[in-house]
């Protein structure tokens, strides 16, 4: 028996998430140095928490972008460990405990690492427990499922590839310790998909790949939910242009090839890279790609194509490329949810591809389009805040039901006040999402695969975790030719904006100190956006703000980021992250 081996014509023209688990939110200080931990290494690190040491620390090398998870397996004894992740500056990033009792497993998992150096995991036990115990970091998810070395040597966590393959077009084997492909026909993608019959769902995935004897254009990356029978599957690519894609193949379907995320240049993609290591995470309809361990984008499947199918790598040609094209990959690496404990930011645009004949095969087209930035030239500067905040305006109550995880609630009482119409519905609910970046003015980071809102009600919970002074955190609605914003800034501001096109303000533009923010790095503040025919409300930790009336408008969602400038003008790296976004939308 050998592995599905596929061949598919084509042809290539073109914001983390971390589980906060209630850590001091407080820079803390290291236990006793342990040892270091490493994402390349799938060996555990071995370890005591005992009454003569009920804590320790390891430090592994932070790469920005990067997500990963923390596994403790007890191995004697009834140890219960507490897991806490630091960033390089020591503030925190995610925390974790006790997930299993059988046996005692703790994980602290889908954490996103927002800058480089040197982070930090700390162990501690829980109460009087005491024991030996194994820690592993991983990339991805906190359940290793497949590690696989393709050198004979990895065990259960290596997967078959069955016996070599060859044809006029192409050939795949395992040589040299590596799984290679080779594709020697123009516009064609070639991949591989091992015996193992193992489907998988939700999955972080990861390969190094190399590209040999620098051809003239190269394709590849991952086929993913691949159904045998059917023929299906997702095909996540990165190519010689600098850019990725996602597409789904349905030979059945009146387009072969359906367009999740059309070809797409984003700057960490090194297009001339012969050695790089991508990745690809899964969960539910949504899909995030990742670039040497930095994130690429993010997108969602509005059809829902396929759920769970095989995992297996691929490499392409494009149309009139007449050298046959060499890709190699090892070092597979495969995690899942621990017992479905995840978390992944949604979103990224969508479009349609535009069909064109190939031997027989249908390819896919697309047009180059870079990383949507709002413009920074026109907007102007929020000042810090140096005023006391102000009364808190008349005319809307505060929301008792502010912080209930139940977008019915919220919206019932906002119903019940008469600020919100009746009926509608929630069409999107993200657990988290991020934003990182530097680059003074506004930024933002689509989310919600392109589809347009007009009238709803909008909550998330922002969280500044790395910031300078007067930064904020919110998010971007009514996105089209230009948008609408709702955010809050680390000096306790609040504000509500519109921008045209060409990133003029609108006149009612709104920005104050607000008591009901909580200010500074770290806080975290629940806001609540209502926008009815133009007129955008604003609550703040259930804390009426202010109404304001903007042009109506329809358009996309995103997070929202403002980095401040201190008086010589530079910039601190500032980290945004979202929870809890949900958003309920109204008729009309």
């Amino acid at each position: 028996m050998i592995g599905k081996w596929g061949a598919r014509a084509v042809t290539a023209v073109l914001v983390v998430v971390a589980a906060f688990m209630g850590f001091p939110t407080l820079a803390q200080a290291a236990p006793p140095a342990q040892g270091v931990l490493s994402f390349d290494d799938p060996n555990p690190v071995t370890g005591t928490l005992d009454d003569s040491s009920p804590q320790v620390s390891y430090t592994f090398a932070c790469v920005e972008g990067t997500v990963g998870s923390v596994q403790v397996t007890t191995t004697s004894g009834d140890l219960e460990t507490n897991i806490a992740v630091y960033a390089a500056n020591g503030q925190p990033l995610t925390s974790g405990g006790l997930a299993s009792s059988n046996p005692n497993v703790s994980v602290a998992e889908a954490f996103t690492v927002p800058g480089g150096g040197q982070c930090r995991v700390d162990l501690s036990r829980q109460g009087s427990t005491s024991g030996s115990y194994q820690v592993r970091l991983l990339p991805g998810y906190a359940k290793l499922d497949r590690w696989d070395t393709f050198d004979g040597s990895s065990g259960a966590l290596g997967l078959d590839w069955g016996d070599p393959y060859t044809s006029d077009t192409l050939e795949t084997l395992v040589v040299n310790q590596q799984l290679q492909i080779r594709v020697k026909t123009e516009n064609l993608l070639g991949y591989a998909t091992p015996v193992d019959e193992v489907s998988w769902s939700d999955f972080y995935a990861q390969a190094d790949f190399t590209i040999e004897d620098t051809p003239t254009y190269y394709e590849y990356g991952f086929v993913f939910r691949d159904n045998v029978d059917a023929d299906t599957f997702y095909s996540l690519s990165f190519s010689t242009d600098g850019d990725w894609s996602l597409y789904y193949h349905d030979p059945n379907a009146t387009d072969v090839w359906t367009a999740i995320q059309e070809w797409t240049v984003v700057p960490v993609i090194d297009g001339a890279d012969l050695h790089p290591r991508v990745a690809v995470w899964a969960h539910g309809n949504t899909f995030q790609a990742f670039f040497n361990g930095q994130f690429v984008g993010e997108v969602t499947d509005a059809n829902n194509s396929a759920s769970e199918g095989l995992i297996g790598l691929g490499a392409a040609t494009k149309k009139g490329q007449l050298e046959t094209l060499v890709v190699d990959a090892d070092n597979l690496v495969i995690t899942t949810p621990f017992q479905g404990k995840t978390s992944l930011p949604f979103g990224g645009p969508a479009a349609t591809p535009q069909p064109t004949g190939a031997a027989g095969l249908l390819g896919i087209l697309g047009a180059t389009k870079p990383p949507e930035v709002k413009p920074t030239a026109t907007l102007p500067l929020l000042p810090l805040a140096t005023a006391t905040p102000k009364p808190q305006p008349s005319g809307n109550p505060p929301l008792t039901s502010w912080n209930s995880s139940r977008p019915a609630d919220i919206v019932g009482e906002l119903q019940q006040q008469g600020v919100a119409p009746a009926g509608g519905s929630a069409v999107l609910n993200v657990p988290s999402s991020y934003g990182d970046t530097s680059t003074a003015g506004w930024s933002y980071f689509p989310l919600g695969q392109g589809k347009t809102y007009g009238n709803f009600v909008l909550s998330f919970d922002a969280r500044l975790v790395m910031t300078g002074a007067g930064s904020g955190c919110g998010m971007d609605f009514w996105v089209n030719s230009g948008s609408t914003t709702g955010l809050v800034t680390e000096d306790g501001s609040a504000f509500l904006g519109q921008f045209d096109s060409s990133g003029n303000p609108d006149p009612n533009n709104w920005s104050e100190v607000a008591g009901a923010v909580q200010k500074g790095e770290g806080a975290s503040n629940r806001v609540t956006l209502v926008a009815i025919n133009g007129k955008v409300t604003l609550y703040v930790n259930g804390q009426f703000l202010n109404s304001v009336a903007f042009k109506a408008q329809t358009g996309n969602v995103a997070l929202s980021m403002y980095v401040n400038q201190d008086s010589s003008g530079g910039t601190q790296e500032t980290y945004c992250q979202l929870n809890n976004i949900w958003l309920w939308e109204f008729p009309g």
